[in-house]
């Protein structure tokens, strides 16, 4: 069966320096695409993610978004998408009844999280955007 993970390879592959994205005053080719999602892949899967894991993405509109989007697609892996705007036990519901397992987070967003990490004995690794972050963090 073909997936849009399929489909975006499929394009890199017919059509490799076409633009796939425009973000304010960069862009990304097909295969520059189908290289970061697969990139992101890789670091889920060293973090233990597959078929059927769930990612939280906490992130801003951005072209990171994306990359880790797909590469959940590229695994086969469940994103489940979490509003930045959400804290306290409305976060806590949805990463504990969605089982995420990794959460991709803003640096400006972590706080919120550490506060209930005890409280979520599914969540196992926290993937903080662009920088190293505390202890165990990535």
């Amino acid at each position: 069966m073909d997936t849009i993970w399929h489909a975006l390879a499929a394009q890199a592959e017919q059509h490799p320096d076409r633009i796939f994205l425009r973000f304010a005053d960069r862009q990304w080719h097909y295969a520059e695409a189908v290289a970061l999602a697969r990139r992101a892949a890789g670091v889920f899967a060293d973090l233990g993610i597959g078929l059927g894991d769930r990612v939280g993405l906490m992130l801003g509109n951005t072209p990171d978004y994306l990359w880790a989007w797909f590469g959940c697609a590229c695994l086969g892996a469940v994103t489940v998408p979490i509003n930045v705007h959400l804290k306290g036990d409305v976060l806590h519901y949805i990463l504990e009844h969605a089982g995420v397992k990794v959460l991709v987070i803003e640096p400006s967003l972590l706080e919120r999280v550490l506060v209930l990490r005890d409280r979520l004995p599914d969540l196992h690794h926290i993937v903080v955007r662009g920088e190293s972050g505390p202890n165990g963090m990535l």
